[in-house]
């Protein structure tokens, strides 16, 4: 051999592992007298070179005398794969064909090379007219023949027990703890021998993460899974049962105190082994602790499994109870319902059948179908006591007393709460009885009881975090900061609901977030930020929908009724409240019905349609003394009173506010008593009473600075001083002034009525043109607004009618 320094010739020498002690000696000779310019590459396998090899010497006369350099070959990166998919197939298709190639290769060339041919040979990889490669995608999973017979050669060369073994190691997984191989193999010398046989040959290895820590020190890998399942395979079907059962086995007796760590190791090498009743036992213990974990969508695939194996009518059924609850919460309910029923239809009305019922109950109830969520309750009720299952008969009280409370029967909801919260606490049914908890602060709070509902809910909360209950964690917060938003205390609203939504987010419940956003809603129009508002109620109605729930997207409309009547856009408030009425009249929401009435009254009452206003506040009236108070029953009268008044009944006017105030009194209900203060300033200056309207405007005024709300009573109380009633009476116009530079069109009633009071008082108050302006300006607001009670105000005064009230 000789080569010309200027052109150096390289010799390749593949698999050095093979050659023998002569054909070594030659290319140590050779490589100690051919001239520089001759070069040698050799490759080998270092899982095929013991420490006694002669390539191991050598290598290393050759590299003490720096005349050899070892470089030791990783896999290819996944980014080399793809870059070879891209040359091979084009860009078009490169990305998945390189990621399903890295996939099954993990980088190793001979599998890789492999892999196309055998794609190639399978026709899934084919050369085109134009002379590219076209890949047909989703190939088999098979492993070539030529990789299963190089690993099999590999496999071969262990000694007998160190190939059995890791036939037991492969049966673990790809990832595999010693002490499971050890347990499972009763023979730990054995195992701790056949393990320095894996790592030699480099079949297995230990992570180096893994090797830092004592907690990971035992975990080991197969250096390839295509290894793992080469092995896996080669084992008869009686064989990979019987070994998957021995690793079931010694998982029960390595984790006998806390099974739940390893519910899906054990589902799964039962389920491999073939035996049934294990592994249904384990697949819906995996089910239920993935629920737990909110993790529904694998939570069905365990129930799933689980009803393939399930031996009998009653297992079958426990299942499909199950499944039925991860669907709910999924939102599919006519697969919910479907499983429900088959578990009642399967049945004799026995204890399964009353928890299916009051599943079925809990489902049409947050659907607002109270029929049916009664009907479901009383037949759980029933079966409950049939079969002596007092849980479920709680339970169905429970499920009786939210619907009764929904038709607003308060009292006997109230009395099956609480005959419920005894039963459960005899019992000793945690969460039962927050659940009675939660529902009792509810009733108080629809009465107006916010305080002493939110005692009950902070107990109902203490209950769910202690266990661990996420779902009803973030439902409750969401009610405390609705009692909250009740009182006034925007800010501490706003904290608990922010809570409440990054848990709704966190678990994944979608009805739950649509619900907050609706409750966030409320807080961000108290605090003034109508675009914030706005978008929560629009998500909010937008995921109710999606998930077919119109009936609580009618509660959103009711809302953005609100959003629109604070606007002065009548119309569509008014459409929105008939809306969000026809739904809640066809469901028998009294309740929601009474709320809906009571702001059409007030869309109403603003446009001076007044026998049309009295009308859905007289219903709204009576649907709250039938349910024996609601938290909006204060408005109610408040705003009859106000119709009362436009109609010159001043002796009613002052009747239902004398009432308005007791309810207000007995709800603590701030946004409510500032409306009462703002007619009672407006009723006493009618009837002449100066100071009582004095003292009525400044209440309002104190209502309106402590929730932080635009000072238009800053108006209202400059209307007062300026009505010639109060003796000494201070300027009003710097209150005029005030509110006129704080209010803007945004809210176009309140800034119009402000112009009407202001523009009233400089008319007869010497100053006629600007008050005249003004007055034009509110003549032109309201005939935008529709509000045609106050543009009729408006145009009387520029006719130059002195009539006073219409300054008030």
């Amino acid at each position: 051999l000789s080569a010309n320094p200027a052109h150096p010739l390289c010799l390749f020498l593949d698999d050095l592992h093979w050659a023998d002690r002569s054909t070594l000696d030659l290319l140590h000779y050779l490589v100690r007298h051919l001239p520089d310019a001759v070069w040698f590459v050799g490759t080998y396998r270092p899982e095929e070179v013991s420490l006694d090899h002669p390539l191991v010497r050598l290598r290393q006369g050759l590299s003490r005398d720096h005349r050899a350099n070892r470089l030791a070959l990783a896999p290819l990166s996944a980014k080399a794969v793809a870059d070879i998919a891209r040359v091979l197939v084009g860009e078009e298709s490169g990305s998945a064909f390189g990621d399903r190639l890295y996939r099954e290769s993990e980088g190793n060339p001979f599998i890789l090379i492999e892999t196309v041919r055998d794609w190639q040979e399978q026709g899934l990889l084919h050369r085109t007219a134009d002379g590219h490669w076209r890949w047909a995608g989703a190939p088999s999973a098979t492993l070539p023949l030529s990789v299963q017979e190089v690993i099999l050669q590999r496999v071969g060369r262990l000694s007998e027990t160190a190939q059995r073994l890791l036939a037991l190691a492969a049966v673990i997984g790809r990832h595999f703890d010693l002490a499971l191989l050890r347990a499972a193999a009763t023979d730990a010398p054995a195992v701790d021998a056949s393990l320095d046989e894996w790592l030699a040959r480099r079949l297995i290895l230990q992570p180096a993460a893994c090797r830092l820590q004592p907690a990971t020190r035992n975990l080991f890998d197969f250096s390839h899974d295509k290894i793992r399942a080469t092995v896996y395979h080669a084992l008869g079907t009686g064989r990979r049962r019987l070994l998957h059962r021995r690793v079931g086995e010694a998982l029960e007796r390595l984790h006998s105190q806390q099974r739940e760590a390893v519910y899906e190791q054990l589902a799964y090498h039962y389920e491999q082994a073939g035996a049934a009743d294990p592994a249904w036992t384990y697949l819906l213990r995996a089910g239920d602790k993935a629920a737990a974990l909110y993790a529904h969508p694998e939570a069905l695939g365990f129930y799933d499994r689980a009803l393939a194996l399930a031996a009998d009518d009653d297992r079958r059924r426990e299942t499909l109870l199950r499944k039925g609850r991860s669907l709910l919460f999924l939102n599919r309910y006519e697969e919910a319902i479907a499983c429900w029923q088959a578990v009642i239809g399967e049945g004799e009305g026995d204890a399964l059948a009353a928890q299916a019922a009051n599943d079925l109950s809990n489902l049409h109830y947050q659907r607002r179908e109270y029929e049916p969520a009664y009907h479901w309750a009383g037949e759980a009720q029933r079966w409950a006591v049939q079969s002596h299952d007092p849980v479920e008969e709680s339970r169905a009280w429970q499920m009786l007393a939210q619907v009764e409370q929904r038709w607003g029967d308060l009292d006997q909801a109230r009395q099956r709460l609480e005959e419920a919260l005894a039963a459960y606490r005899e019992l000793d049914d945690e969460q039962g009885a927050a659940r009675c908890l939660d529902g009792l602060g509810r009733i108080l709070a629809g009465g107006g009881r916010q305080a002493e509902a939110r005692d009950y809910f902070e107990q109902a909360l203490t209950a769910y975090r202690t266990l661990g209950d996420r779902r009803r964690e973030a439902a409750c917060l969401r009610t405390i900061g609705i009692t909250h938003w009740r009182e006034g205390d925007n800010e501490a609203a706003r904290r608990a609901l922010v809570a409440s939504q990054e848990i709704y987010r966190a678990i994944g419940d979608r009805q739950g977030e649509a619900a907050g956003l609706n409750s966030l809603g409320l807080v961000y129009i108290a605090q003034g930020d109508r675009a914030e508002t706005q978008r929560c109620w629009e998500e909010s109605a937008a995921i109710y929908r999606t998930l077919g729930l119109e009936k609580r997207a009618a509660n959103v409309l009711h809302n953005l009724a609100i959003l629109h009547l604070d606007r002065g856009e009548y119309a569509a408030a008014r459409r929105y409240l008939e809306e969000s009425l026809a739904v809640n009249l066809r469901v028998g929401d009294q309740l929601n019905e009474a709320m809906d009435r009571g702001w059409l009254g007030k869309v109403h009452l603003l446009r001076g349609e007044y026998g049309l206003a009295r009308r859905h506040l007289e219903k709204a009236v009576t649907l709250d003394r039938e349910a024996g108070g609601s938290e909006e029953e204060g408005w109610h009268h408040t705003w009859l009173g106000a119709v009362a008044y436009e109609q010159g009944d001043l002796a009613a006017a002052q009747d239902c506010l004398a009432t308005a105030r007791r309810c207000v009194k007995a709800h603590s209900a701030s946004l409510q008593r500032q409306d009462v203060y703002r007619w009672l300033t407006v009723v006493s200056l009618a009837q002449g009473q100066g100071e009582a309207a004095l003292d009525a405007a400044h209440r309002a005024l104190a209502e309106a600075e402590r929730l932080g709300k635009p000072p238009a009573d800053q108006a209202l109380l400059g209307t007062v001083l300026g009505s010639g009633l109060v003796t000494a009476a201070e300027d009003p116009i710097p209150h005029f002034e005030r509110a006129l530079s704080l209010l803007s069109p945004d809210t176009p009633f309140e800034y119009g009525l402000l112009l009407r009071r202001y523009g009233a008082y400089l008319l007869r108050h010497g100053q006629p043109e600007r008050g005249a302006a003004l007055l034009q300006e509110a003549q032109t607001l309201f005939a935008q607004i529709g509000a045609g009670g106050e543009e009729e105000k408006v145009r009387r005064l520029l006719a130059g009618d002195e009539t006073p009230q219409l300054g008030w």
